[in-house]
């Protein structure tokens, strides 16, 4: 939150500064995780299907942890700006996290869903515990808003190349804010 309110001090000064003055500026970014799908295979296991959009990084990582099994099981996608994930078998009969992560020399960003014990029941609840997203908001560096909508009608979108400031609100009444670079795609590979 001091990054906002120092930002918006120099945008009242009329003094802009469009040079990225640390490495924070290069961070990547979790944009939205959508299309979530948990899938019952059996009694007693389930997988997961859904796709991430990021910025900032080349690949994604994807690691399970299970509740009383020493195995963390990682996969990674080398798709940059969008992967389209599927999992392995996860046990229904213990809590589970996944950690969907993106990183790069300067830093990383990584969203946790967590999976409550369902001890075999045909409904696992389709949701993970943690919050998901539900709106998203997108300020560019002047302050006026670039975007307002859902995180399916924003992964649709095309924005300019430049730093903007994303605020997700989640289900469960919370928001969380954060800075995200957009670099330009370059389409002559």
């Amino acid at each position: 939150m001091r990054f906002f309110s120092t930002f918006t001090a120099i945008i009242l000064l009329g003094i802009i500064n469009l040079h990225a003055s640390n490495d924070q500026d290069l961070k990547p970014s979790i944009i939205a995780i959508e299309n979530l799908s948990v899938i019952n295979d059996g009694d007693y296991a389930f997988y997961l299907t859904f796709d991430v959009r990021y910025s900032g990084a080349d690949y994604l990582t994807v690691e399970i942890e299970e509740e009383y099994d020493t195995t963390l099981r990682n996969y990674s996608f080398e798709q940059p700006d969008f992967a389209h994930v599927k999992t392995g078998n996860i046990s229904n009969l213990y809590y589970s996290w996944v950690y969907v992560t993106v990183k790069n020399e300067y830093g990383l960003d990584i969203r946790t869903l967590e999976f409550a014990p369902s001890y075999g029941n045909a409904d696992i609840a389709g949701t993970p515990l943690s919050a998901i997203t539900t709106a998203i908001q997108l300020y560019a560096i002047d302050g006026h808003i670039v975007f307002e909508g859902t995180p399916a009608d924003f992964s649709d979108k095309t924005f300019q190349p430049g730093i903007y400031i994303k605020k997700e609100v989640l289900n469960n009444g919370s928001s969380k804010t954060s800075k995200i670079y957009i670099k330009s795609e370059d389409f002559s590979r």
